[in-house]
């Protein structure tokens, strides 16, 4: 699967999920006539900037369960806090000109733009009428307007959100092509003479290897090295000079202590991460520059999630034949012929 279909298919789905609840609220509020004239186009214009906002914001975590936790977090003071606030500041005449610069930072959160365009619509007269009594006192306070579709109403709302969605899908590309790799890759730091420690059937590996090219061998690995870094911490050296190579019909392990360097290995196989430098390759195929060509020959079983609870054993295989992309036609009889060369007969049909 390419980057470009990978990206499309979750940015779609994902889109197309969280337009369920905002369609059911915008006919919520025709049906009972709630009198918000302008807000429905927020909360229908809302999915499209929220879901590329949400990657590039995921981005900066490591970890999933952290990601979410102050995803939500955010959402909710900038949200429902956020929009309170800056209502209540707004119609205090003495910190009205505070409160428009503090709602205009608060549109960096797609959900404030909703709690903003929902109150602009419930109290548009009695904010109008207040803040023409207050330049009244103070010239300087910017005019207010009945207009929803002005840059300071709803109008600014849908223009935030606008900007959401070219940011998000900015950073994914940054993140996911070139510009992004050389940042992943740790940059350099000053390597190890390892030489001395080094045992005699290493260096013989390493001299092997060094020799070899690439379509010489199934994988290739030759002199990796990956630096992790991270803000401003001490850059960690995960992998120092690495070679190795994998023949036609052998069974390779990779063993070590934790820490060694095994997991960090196999996901510069993957590109997971970008080594710092070093040379990787599958079949002749560069993983680091030639990464869709290598990735076909690439099979992956990672630590963990490695299973969908919902699905079946013969789900799960045509689950995967459909990401390898096998013709329609050959799908069934390789499910069959897997699950009989594994003795799954009689797990077939069972969830996993």
């Amino acid at each position: 699967m390419s980057l470009l279909a990978y990206w499309s298919a979750n940015l779609v789905f994902d889109i197309l999920k969280v337009y369920m609840p905002c369609i059911l609220t915008v006919a919520v509020i025709f049906i009972f006539d709630m009198g918000y004239e302008s807000s429905w186009a927020t909360i229908l214009v809302y999915p499209i900037g929220v879901v590329p906002f949400a990657y590039a914001f995921s981005f900066i975590f490591k970890e999933e369960s952290l990601a979410q936790t102050v995803m939500l977090f955010s959402n909710v003071v900038a949200g429902s806090i956020g929009g309170m606030a800056v209502f209540i500041i707004r119609f205090v005449p003495t910190t009205m000109k505070e409160g428009d610069f503090l709602g205009k930072i608060l549109k960096i959160f797609p959900n404030y733009t909703i709690s903003n365009s929902i109150i602009y619509d419930s109290s548009k007269d009695i904010f109008n009428s207040t803040r023409t009594f207050a330049q009244i006192a103070d010239p300087t306070i910017n005019d207010a307007t009945l207009e929803p579709w002005e840059a300071n109403n709803v109008g600014g709302d849908l223009i935030a959100l606008g900007i959401h969605f070219a940011f998000g899908l900015l950073v994914i590309f940054i993140v996911e092509m070139g510009p992004w790799n050389n940042m992943r890759s740790g940059g350099s730091v000053k390597s190890k003479n390892v030489d001395e420690d080094v045992d005699d059937d290493v260096k013989a590996e390493e001299e092997r290897v060094n020799k070899l090219k690439p379509a010489d061998a199934l994988i290739r690995i030759n002199n990796l090295r990956k630096v992790y870094r991270t803000g401003f911490r001490k850059a960690t050296v995960a992998i120092e000079n690495t070679s190795l190579a994998v023949d036609k019909g052998e069974c390779f392990a990779l063993l070590g202590v934790n820490g060694a360097g095994k997991t960090t290995t196999f996901k510069s196989l993957t590109k997971d991460v970008i080594p710092t430098s070093g040379e990787v390759s599958v079949m002749g195929q560069s993983v680091i520059d030639n990464f869709n060509k290598a990735r076909q020959y690439i099979g992956y079983c990672p630590q963990f999630d490695t299973i969908f609870d919902a699905l079946t054993v013969k789900e799960h295989l045509e689950f995967q034949a459909i990401v390898k992309g096998i013709p329609v036609n050959m799908r069934e009889e390789m499910c069959k012929r897997s699950i009989e060369s594994l003795n799954l007969g009689e797990y077939t049909d069972k969830l996993a």
